[in-house]
């Protein structure tokens, strides 16, 4: 599976609101599994503050059926708490086996070295009080 793109708000988003983030996921190949996609926000050094963790289009899209070449669009939402802090948060994403929470390899495309805890970065998101 290889992310195609990913598609984020550009500005800087408010604590309290719903921030969507649309991965395009390219099969490679035939696919014998279902995986679970995420996108996690991060505070670096102290953890996740908001993720969603699903099948391919909430189920619509179970990766077992994809085959070489098809391009699955599939939205994350973010819910953000009312309490979140302004700052400057990470976005990472990743698919994982649901029976056993083993992530799969994640391999940079530029380099061909595998992502540090097999997370692929999406980049910053700025939360700010002032919006």
């Amino acid at each position: 599976i290889r992310l195609v793109a990913a598609t984020r708000p550009e500005g800087a988003v408010q604590p309290g609101q719903a921030v969507t983030v649309t991965l395009q996921w390219e099969a490679l190949d035939r696919i014998k599994e279902d995986y679970t996609g995420f996108v996690h926000l991060v505070a670096p050094g102290r953890g996740d503050v908001a993720q969603d963790d699903h099948q391919p289009r909430r189920g619509g899209a179970p990766t077992r059926l994809w085959f070489a070449g098809m391009v699955v669009s599939d939205p994350y939402r973010l819910p953000l708490q009312e309490t979140l802090a302004a700052g400057t948060y990470e976005l990472w994403a990743g698919f994982y086996r649901p029976d056993t929470g083993q992530r799969l390899p994640a391999i940079h495309s530029a380099t061909g070295e595998q992502w540090q805890d097999d997370l692929v970065y999406l980049g910053d998101l700025v939360v700010s009080e002032d919006g």
